[in-house]
């Protein structure tokens, strides 16, 4: 069965996706991750991510165009598409990571 893409974005603009069949099922799932009650717990979806469901990881690359921030793979330091540098197979660089690998 296909899964669907739900997004949880938090107070402090941490953001979290996980693959459900539907939206009480992220829910719940992330209720039990955020340790939070499922009532709380807010979820979004992004239905241009379902495709990625088989793989069970969205790129950086798609999340960047469609507006989402990332964090550097190396650092972890956010970056979104107009601060990123570099995007490889192991995900998205900031400027002084990628500078320091010499790209």
């Amino acid at each position: 069965m296909k899964l669907k893409v739900y997004a949880y974005v938090g107070d402090d603009a941490e953001s979290e996706i996980t693959f459900a069949n539907t939206a009480g099922q992220a829910k719940a799932a992330f209720a039990d991750i955020m340790g939070e009650r499922f009532i709380d717990v807010k979820v979004e979806r992004l239905p241009w991510a379902d495709k990625y469901w088989e793989n069970g990881k969205v790129p950086d690359e798609a999340f960047l165009a469609h507006g989402w921030s990332v964090s550097c793979y190396k650092c972890g330091k956010m970056v979104d598409i107009d601060t990123v540098v570099l995007i490889d197979t192991r995900g998205a660089l900031c400027k002084e990571c990628a500078g320091k690998d010499g790209k």
